[in-house]
């Protein structure tokens, strides 16, 4: 059966990762990393460079995927972020069915605690539903 993590990662900094978040990180087959499209991506850094700090073995792989764009929608904000999170569903979809093999453990890597601070756990929920 496919697992699913979400690795809160706090603040991002290597140092300060948690004992819980490393142990998921080691049990993450594939590693799904959403690439938001900046110029200069320093979240897309740091989040490749704690998987290469913390992960102790070899067999696991990183998919990187473009991160849908949120539309500006200046009359309509709740909107915008609707058809933002529908995009993400989607790709989450696409990415469990066609990157996570039937018994691999998929991550997504989170800043801050997932519960709180990020759309990613909701957006799965609706997958998953």
């Amino acid at each position: 059966m496919k697992q699913i993590l979400l690795i809160g990662m706090g603040a991002g900094d290597p140092e300060q990762i948690t004992l819980q978040a490393i142990a998921a990180l080691n049990r993450a087959e594939v590693i799904f990393i959403l690439d938001k499209g900046y110029v200069d991506d320093e979240l897309l850094r740091l989040r490749k460079a704690l998987c290469q700090r913390h992960i102790t073995h070899q067999d696991y792989r990183l998919v990187q995927v473009q991160d849908p764009r949120r539309e500006g929608y200046p009359d309509a904000y709740e909107r915008g972020i609707e058809s933002w999170h529908e995009q993400r569903a989607a790709l989450f979809e696409r990415l469990l069915t066609d990157e996570l093999g039937a018994d691999q453990v998929g991550a997504f890597l989170v800043w801050g605690d997932p519960s709180l601070y990020d759309s990613t756990m909701r957006i799965l929920d609706r997958v998953l539903a």
